[in-house]
């Protein structure tokens, strides 16, 4: 079972997508030659800037989700090192605490017991 929920607005492997995205994409350099017939060429030129923009969009989509899975397993490894550590200090300053407390109730008592 996946520990992970997808992220919101990543596509899944199932998700089916809509050439027409792409399509709406398209660099102006495709329509730069409307007398043109020269299908293959532009053809070409458009599986390119699809393929392109299709590669940047998965890119970004993948990069989001590592982003994520990255920053979970970083809190999950930091989680006990910062817990021990804080422990650590909180028994440190204890032990440098006790002290001083002691000698301000030894003077508060000093003083209580002159007057």
């Amino acid at each position: 079972m996946n520990a992970f929920p997808p992220a919101h607005g990543v596509p899944t492997l199932t998700e089916v997508i809509d050439i027409n995205d792409f399509v709406n994409e398209a660099p102006s350099s495709l329509l730069a030659d409307p007398g043109s017939n020269d299908t293959a060429t532009v053809s070409s030129a458009f599986e390119r800037a699809s393929e392109s923009t299709m590669t940047e969009r998965i890119l970004g989509d993948v990069m989001n989700q590592v982003e994520s899975v990255f920053e979970h397993r970083l809190r999950e490894a930091m989680t006990p090192a910062l817990t021990a550590l804080a422990s650590s200090v909180v028994l440190q300053m204890r032990a440098e605490l006790a002290p001083v407390l002691r000698e301000m109730v030894a003077v508060a008592v000093a003083r209580e017991m002159s007057r």
